[in-house]
């Protein structure tokens, strides 16, 4: 019989196996040198350049590791482990699509390759493919029943499913394989956590430290349950011990900073907050957690940093989101709120109640309060009995005026939550506003009775005395909200306009100072910061330029321009910044160098002021209000142009100006429907609109009238002004209009709710502002109607008395 001999062993090989040997025994310095023997011999030799990238990967030289695993590949691209192995030093690099495509290969030769399921599970976890790393898991642990990775990754990966009751059934597979893997140990923990098995999870944690006592993670878990239940000084510890292991964790620094904040050292936390987002850039939720300390801590600029380096390491952070937007909101920034919120409330797949109450409150206070309405609708058909948002509910809909609807809203609030002095205190504010004192009174008083020391209950209840006309009990309750609250701005505000609108100017300017400070008022967003320094009078303006610049309304800077002409009296060089439409009228005023339009660019300056504080800056009195018959001129040549467009006169000629800016505060109390203000028109009078703008409602009226409407002529105030200098007298509702005619020394009769301005004082028929004005009130519980009928008459009895 004839036997075929097997071929000896080529030196390659030789070299090849003793390469295998000593790699298997670690040394892999020896493992590598006689690899090389080996290709030196046979370059093409597939299991050395196989093993030399092995080892390379072993050794952290990754890129090494893909050259000699890619050249084996290249040799014999039928080895399903090889791919494996790729994926392995792919998964190293953090090149995860790569590695999935040589794991997908790897499982396509050998389906049956156990590794390869496992490190593909592995990769798929990381990119949060959790049911795709669970089937992978699955299937190595149905080819490898034993195997104890597998159980315990799969474990981590059903914990993340929230799948916990499968996921400790899968964590006590491993154990049994494998009772001293302090890893196993410390998933188990974990998962009794989310079980709220805390005790149990304290023992599982303490077992993973047992057995492993550098396990860093497994103190910073323990640590971390130790918090939850109370046990302070040992977290500390714990968290001490962790970081003190080895490479410093962010997550530990997170957590440690967590239950520093919980303990009322937001300074510790601070800094353990910042050591985690230094160690990693991009933790969203260590920037996120730091910005929302910060904000606790009023930081708010550093708090936004945070937040916005939360959502740019996480784009999809919900939290960041939300937290960003109620920051700009407490920054009264509004419009970038809401897109916060709105970006919030879109990366939740179902609606949110809380979100749309806090969007609701964005929309009510950019006055889009329909749009706030509908937010806190939505709230209510998710959370029917949302405190917060019934609240919000009310406030919009009185901001609409539909305040019955309002009603209902606070009253379910207050049914709800009785205790709650909000809904008790919007309650009076809406009473207040709908007339109802006695209610009003009512439901102050009850929020009173629930918290005495709430001082903007005192405060809105001072609001109700000063609108029936109370005003020392309105000073009491001011001064009660100021002793509760030292810096309460708005109290404060409120008890310097009730003092100057009772004539007492001492304490009221002074209190005037206060709207720098209020940020509930537009004024305060008017606030403007120069490093040259404020003037109120004290220092020398000889020589000097001062810059004197409007603040709020038109009607305000025609009002207080009047002190121009003593600050220039001073010595100063003045410039005049006023809004655009008022320029031209203001450039000839006595006093003023130069007359620049609000927004163009300054010149320079020594010392600045704004107008409305001049009359603090004199020092006014009552007794000293500057008040020439005119210190405004009209245009000659326009005044004789509108008379001329007018014709000859049928009567007196009356100038009329029934409504002003329509998003003025207070404007549903000073405007009039023009088919209500149309009872002054008398057939004895010739009427002329002074308004350039008409609302909507009004102009079919206005149309069908007696009123001549000149608006379309009317280009700026030079020639409103010269307009109202062609006619007889002004009849106006307390708009700029009516300050136009006052500071000309135009005849003008204004007409004033009975919560009038400040500037109006009380009960006069006359103005120490204004020489030839005539006030004409609401009084207590009146409506426009009898004003206007006291208005006509005047009218007649002026007719009449011409000749």
């Amino acid at each position: 019989m004839h036997t075929i001999d097997q071929a000896p062993p080529s030196q390659a090989d030789e070299f090849f196996a003793q390469g295998l040997d000593a790699h298997r025994r670690g040394d892999l310095g020896t493992a590598v040198h006689l690899y090389e023997q080996a290709l030196q011999r046979e370059p093409g030799h597939f299991d050395a350049l196989h093993h030399i990238g092995i080892a390379a990967y072993h050794a952290g030289n990754h890129d090494i590791a893909v050259q000699f695993i890619g050249a084996a590949i290249e040799r014999n691209p039928q080895v399903s482990t090889a791919y494996g192995n790729l994926g392995n030093v792919y998964q190293a690099l953090g090149q995860h699509a790569a590695a999935l495509a040589c794991y997908d290969e790897a499982l396509r030769l050998d389906d049956a390759n156990a590794d390869a399921h496992y490190n593909r599970g592995n990769v798929l976890r990381r990119l949060d493919r959790l049911e795709d790393a669970l089937q992978s898991y699955e299937r190595t642990l149905a080819l490898l029943p034993g195997d104890v990775s597998g159980w315990n990754n799969r474990a981590v990966v059903l914990q993340d499913l929230k799948r916990y009751a499968a996921a400790l059934a899968s964590v006590d597979q491993a154990l049994a394989l494998a009772p001293g893997l302090a890893a196993a140990h410390n998933n188990r923990g974990n998962i009794l956590v989310y079980l709220h098995r805390r005790d149990e999870a304290m023992r599982s944690f303490e077992t993973a430290i047992g057995i492993q006592p550098d396990y860093a993670d497994g103190w910073s878990n323990l640590a971390s349950n130790q918090a939850a239940l109370g046990l302070y000084e040992q977290a500390q510890a714990s968290y001490a011990r962790s970081l003190a292991l080895g490479p410093e964790v962010p997550e530990t620094h997170k957590r440690k900073a967590d239950l520093l904040r919980a303990r009322g050292d937001h300074d510790g936390a601070l800094a353990a907050y910042e050591r985690a987002a230094t160690l990693r850039p991009a933790y969203a939720e260590a920037q996120l957690e730091r910005g929302r300390l910060l904000m606790e801590c009023d930081r708010h600029d550093e708090a936004l940093e945070c937040l916005q380096a939360a959502i740019a390491a996480d784009p999809g952070n919900r939290l960041a989101h939300l937290h960003r937007g109620l920051l700009l909101h407490r920054r009264k920034e509004y419009q970038a709120a809401l897109a916060s919120f709105d970006k919030a409330i879109a990366l939740k797949e179902d609606d949110d109640a809380d979100s749309q109450v806090v969007r609701g409150n964005t929309l009510r206070e950019l006055d889009r309060c329909e749009e706030a309405v509908e937010a806190y609708e939505r709230a209510l058909a998710l959370a029917p009995a949302h405190y917060n948002a019934l609240v919000g509910h009310g406030i919009a809909l009185q901001r609409l005026r539909r305040h019955d609807a309002a009603r209902a809203s606070l009253a379910r609030a207050i049914g709800i939550a009785p205790k709650e002095i909000s809904g008790h205190l919007n309650l009076g504010n809406l009473l207040q506003d709908m007339g109802d004192t006695e209610g009003a009174l009512a439901s102050y008083d009850i929020a009173i009775a629930l918290n005495p020391n709430e001082p903007m209950i005192y405060n809105n209840r001072g609001n109700l005395y000063e609108g029936i006309g109370q005003f020392d009990a309105a000073l009491r309750e001011f001064d009660k909200a100021i002793e509760l609250k030292p810096d309460f701005v708005a109290a404060h505000w409120n008890k310097s306009l009730v003092c100057m609108r009772m004539g007492e100017f001492g304490q009221g300017l002074d209190g005037y100072e206060w709207r720098w400070k209020a940020e509930h008022l537009a004024v305060f967003r008017e606030n403007r910061d120069f490093p040259q320094p404020l003037w109120l009078g004290q220092q020398d303006l000889a020589g000097k330029t001062i810059l004197l610049y409007a603040e709020q309304g038109l009607g305000d800077t025609l009002h207080f321009c009047r002190y121009v002409p003593m600050v220039a009296a001073r010595g100063a060089r003045v410039i005049v910044e006023v809004q655009r439409p008022l320029v031209k009228l203001i450039q000839p005023l006595p006093g003023a160098t130069e007359v620049i339009a609000k927004g163009d660019a300054l010149p320079a300056f020594d010392f600045h002021c704004p107008l409305l504080s001049l009359p603090l800056a004199f020092k006014t009195t009552l007794a000293t209000i500057p008040a020439p018959d005119a210190y405004l001129s009209s245009d000659p040549v326009r005044e004789a142009g509108w008379r001329e467009l007018l014709g000859p006169a049928r009567g007196p000629r009356v100038g009329l100006a029934w409504s002003g800016n329509p998003v003025h505060k207070n404007d549903h109390n000073r405007s009039i429907p023009f088919e209500e203000f149309a009872r002054v028109l008398t057939p004895a009078c010739e009427f002329v609109s002074l308004q350039k703008e008409h609302r909507e409602a009004d102009l079919p009226l206005l149309a069908d009238s007696a009123v001549r409407d000149l608006s379309e002529l009317l280009h700026d105030f030079t020639d409103t002004a010269a307009l109202c200098a062609a006619v007889d007298v002004v009849v106006a509702v307390d708009t700029s209009i009516a300050h136009l005619a006052g500071a000309l020394g135009r005849p003008v009769w204004i007409l004033l709710p009975y919560a009038a301005d400040w500037r109006w004082l009380v009960e006069r028929s006359d103005s120490p502002w204004y020489p030839s004005a005539r006030l004409y009130r609401q009084q207590l519980g009146e409506d426009w109607g009898a004003v206007l009928a006291r208005v006509r008459a005047d009218l007649d009895a002026l007719a009449e008395s011409r000749p």
